[in-house]
C-alpha cells in the first residue's frame, strides 16, 4: 500500500509518501473503526483524497486500497499495518468527539476600554462612538483574575481584543499582567489586538510580553485610510505601516488581520503585494461582518446590491472563493497560510462557552461567556446578548458573583443545537466549531432557534482550504503555462499572470518571462528586475529560463547564478525558474541549493513540461497530449503520457 500525504503542520507544504506491505489481523479484544474525523475531498479515476483536521493531514489513496480497506472496512478482515500507523483505523472509544478539558475559564477576555484613536467604518464594537472615557477600573480586572485563578488549572490566556484600543490604557495593561503573573503560574497574552497606531514603547512592550500580537490593517493607503481613519478623520496608514515595519525589523512574531472590504476583492494582487513587500509573514483575512457601526455602511438596496463585501456576507461562497485565491497567493509567496481555523489544526474545535473556557469582562464589570461581548451597549442593539451574561462584579464585596446554573444552561443550548444539526455524526465537526450561539442570535434573534442552521455554505467554508492544498499538491496540474489566444500566462488555480517575453531583461513589461543566455549581464539584470518590481503596485511574477551553453556549465557560473537568485529573494522578487538548471553548476550542493530556492530538479516538476492551449496539452517539439487537459487526472498522468509519446523512460535535465 502506498499513501501520499500532506502534513499540514509543516511550515511549507510538500507531498510525502508512506509505504507498507505488512498485513495483519486486528486483535479481537479491542473494537476498531474508521477514524470518524476523515472527510472525503476528491474522487479521481484511480484514487481518492481525504483529510482530517484532527490529524492535520491530507491523504491520497488508490481507489483499490480505499474500497478494500476503508470503504468496506471489517474488523474481521486483515488490514495493512500502515492504516493503524497513520490513524486511519483507530480503536473505538466512548470519549465524546468534542473534548471538554478539566479546567474552566482559561481564556480571560478583558475589554479595558471603549475608547479608540481610530474610527473604523465597520467596527462591530462601535469603538470610540459610545460612552467617552469608559475605562475598566483595576479592581474589576483584579477580581476577575482572582476568580478565574481558582478554575484555570494554573494557566491563563489573557485576551485583549474586544471593545476599543486596549493599548490606550497602557499603564493599566501592564499592571494587570503583573498582577496576573503573581496569582497564576503561567500567564500569556494571547491574543492582543492593536490598530497599529501605537508608540515605540508600546510596540516594544508588545514584542517582549505578548505571544503573537495582531495588528489590524486593511492594506494600501487607499483602502486603509478610507475604512480605518484616525479619530480626527485623517489618514492612519503611515502610522500603521511604521509599526509593521518596526515589528519586521525586530524580527518579532506577529500577524496582520485585514478585513475583506469591497476594494479588497477588486485589488487582491495589490493587497497581497503590499503586505509581502513590508515583510509580513502571517496574514489573516476576515469577511466583513455587518454588525455595530458596519450596519450603516450600506443603507439602500442599491448600495447593498453594488457591494461585493455585502454580497459575500449574504452568500459566503463568494468570500470562500476569494479566500481560496488569497490562500494560494500566500502559499506561493511562502507566507504562513491561514485557512479556516488553521491556527487550531490538530484539535477538536468548539465554542468556548461549551468548554466553559470564556470569561469576558467589560468596563462595567459584566461577565459574559461570549467572546463577542464588548459592553452593556450590546444589549440595546442586540437583546439576545443578555443571554450570555453569567456574572457581574459586586462593588460592595469587590468580587465576581457567578451564575454557574446559567452557564450550564448555555451548554445545554449548544447540546440542543448539536442534536438539531446532527453534528455528532458529521465528519466535519472537528474543524467546524459547529455551533456559534452569537451567529444564531444575529441570524434569528434567538440563540436557540428550533430549526437547523447548518447549510452547504458552512460546510464549503470548512473545506475550501483543504481542497486548495489537495488540488495544488496531490493533483498538481497547475501552476502551468497556458495560452489564451496569442497571450501566454503563468496559470495558477485561481490567478493568472499575463506574461511578456524578454531577453536578458530588455523591455520588461507585464509579468516578464525572461530568457537568460548572458551570464556576464546578471548584475545588470538583477538591478532591472528589482527596479521593475518596485515600480509596480500589483504582485509581479518573474519567470526565468536559463539557456546555457555547455561551456557555461561550471561551478564559477553556478556561484554567479546562486548570488543572483539569492539577491532576488532578499529583495522580495516573486520568481520562478521554468526548467531545471544543470547539475554541473553546483556538483556538490545541487539538491540543497534547489531546496533553498525552490528550483525544479527534474523535468517532471518544471513549468516547461507542458503548455496548455484550448484545453490541449502541448509538449516540446510540437507533440500533443493524447487527452484534453481537463481529462488528465493529475500531473503524474501527464508526465507518463509525455514519456510514452516521446518514447523515453524518463527525462532528467539535471544530468546535463
Amino acid at each position: 500500500m502506498l499513501v501520499k500525504i500532506i502534513d499540514l503542520k509543516k511550515s511549507f507544504y510538500h507531498v510525502e509518501s508512506a509505504e507498507g506491505g505488512r498485513i495483519l489481523n486486528l486483535p479481537q479484544n479491542i473494537r476498531f473503526e474508521i477514524n470518524p474525523n476523515l472527510t472525503p475531498l476528491w474522487t479521481l479515476r484511480d484514487g481518492i483524497i481525504i483529510f482530517s483536521f484532527v490529524l492535520a493531514k491530507i491523504f491520497r489513496f488508490s481507489l483499490e486500497d480505499y474500497d478494500k480497506y476503508i470503504r468496506h472496512f471489517s474488523e474481521t478482515e486483515p488490514i495493512p499495518q500502515l492504516l493503524l500507523d497513520l490513524n486511519i483505523i483507530v480503536p473505538k472509544t466512548d470519549r465524546p468527539r468534542i473534548y471538554k478539558p478539566p479546567y474552566y475559564f482559561r481564556d480571560l477576555g478583558l475589554n479595558l476600554t471603549l475608547n479608540c484613536n481610530l474610527r473604523c467604518r465597520y467596527c462591530y464594537a462601535s469603538a470610540g462612538r459610545r460612552e467617552k472615557n469608559k475605562i475598566m477600573p483595576f479592581s474589576i480586572a483584579k477580581a476577575a483574575i482572582d476568580f478565574v485563578s481558582k478554575y484555570c488549572g494554573g494557566e491563563l490566556n489573557l485576551k485583549l481584543i474586544g471593545g476599543g484600543e486596549n493599548t490606550l490604557e497602557f499603564e493599566l495593561l501592564k499592571k494587570i499582567l503583573d498582577y496576573a503573573k503573581k496569582r497564576i503560574p503561567k500567564v500569556v497574552i494571547q491574543p492582543i489586538s492593536t490598530n497599529g497606531v501605537i508608540s515605540r514603547s508600546v510596540a516594544d512592550w508588545l514584542i517582549n510580553n505578548a505571544g503573537f500580537p495582531q495588528i489590524s490593517c486593511d492594506g494600501p493607503a487607499f483602502i486603509q485610510d478610507k475604512y480605518r481613519p484616525l479619530a480626527n478623520g485623517r489618514a492612519s496608514s503611515k502610522f500603521v505601516e511604521k509599526t509593521i515595519k518596526y515589528f519586521v525589523k525586530k524580527k518579532a512574531p506577529f500577524r496582520v488581520r485585514t478585513t475583506a472590504v469591497d476594494e479588497f476583492y477588486e485589488n487582491d494582487l495589490r493587497v497581497i503585494n503590499y503586505f509581502w513587500q513590508l515583510g509580513v509573514r502571517t496574514l489573516d483575512i476576515s469577511s466583513l461582518n455587518f454588525s455595530g457601526i458596519a450596519e450603516q455602511l450600506y443603507k439602500t438596496a442599491d448600495d447593498k446590491k453594488g457591494s461585493i463585501a455585502y454580497q459575500a456576507f449574504q452568500r459566503p461562497t463568494i468570500y470562500f472563493k476569494e479566500a481560496q485565491k488569497f490562500m494560494e497567493l500566500q502559499d506561493e509567496l511562502r507566507m504562513n497560510v491561514r485557512g479556516a481555523n488553521f491556527g487550531a489544526l490538530g484539535n477538536t474545535l468548539t465554542c468556548g462557552i461549551y468548554t466553559k473556557n470564556y470569561f469576558i469582562v467589560d468596563p462595567d464589570g459584566y461577565v459574559s461567556s461570549c467572546s463577542r461581548h464588548t459592553s452593556s451597549w450590546d444589549f440595546t442593539q442586540y437583546p439576545f446578548m443578555k443571554d450570555f451574561l453569567i456574572g457581574r462584579y459586586d462593588r460592595g464585596t469587590k468580587r465576581i458573583k457567578m451564575d454557574f446554573k446559567k452557564l450550564n444552561r448555555l451548554v445545554d443550548v449548544i447540546d440542543h443545537q448539536f442534536a438539531i444539526n446532527h453534528c455528532d455524526s458529521c465528519s466535519l465537526v472537528s474543524p467546524c466549531s459547529p455551533i456559534c450561539l452569537y451567529a444564531l442570535g444575529m441570524k434569528y434573534g434567538s440563540i436557540d432557534p428550533e430549526k437547523r442552521s447548518c447549510d452547504a455554505d458552512q460546510k464549503n467554508g470548512l473545506v475550501y482550504a483543504f481542497a486548495y492544498l489537495a488540488e495544488r499538491y496531490l493533483i498538481n496540474k497547475k501552476p502551468c503555462l497556458a495560452y489564451r489566444g496569442s497571450k501566454l500566462f503563468y496559470s495558477m488555480l485561481y490567478t493568472d499572470f499575463e506574461l511578456r517575453m524578454s531577453k536578458n531583461g530588455e523591455d520588461l513589461a507585464k509579468n516578464p518571462y525572461i530568457i537568460v543566455d548572458r551570464l556576464d549581464r546578471l548584475q545588470d539584470l538583477k538591478k532591472k528586475i528589482i527596479e521593475y518590481k518596485n515600480s509596480r503596485e500589483e504582485l509581479t511574477a518573474v519567470l526565468l529560463n536559463f539557456q546555457l551553453k555547455l561551456k557555461d556549465i561550471n561551478p564559477q557560473n553556478g556561484k554567479k547564478i546562486l548570488q543572483f537568485l539569492r539577491a532576488l529573494r532578499k529583495n522580495r522578487v516573486y520568481f520562478k525558474i521554468t526548467e531545471p538548471l544543470p547539475k554541473g553548476l553546483w556538483p556538490e550542493n545541487y539538491a540543497s541549493f534547489c531546496a533553498e530556492l525552490e528550483l525544479p530538479q527534474t523535468y517532471k516538476e518544471c513549468l516547461e513540461l507542458y503548455r496548455v492551449a484550448d484545453d490541449k496539452v502541448r509538449f516540446a517539439a510540437g507533440k500533443t497530449g493524447r487527452k484534453n487537459f481537463k481529462a488528465y487526472a493529475d500531473r503524474e498522468e501527464i508526465y507518463r503520457d509525455f514519456c510514452q509519446i516521446s518514447k523515453i523512460k524518463s527525462i532528467n535535465k539535471t544530468a546535463l
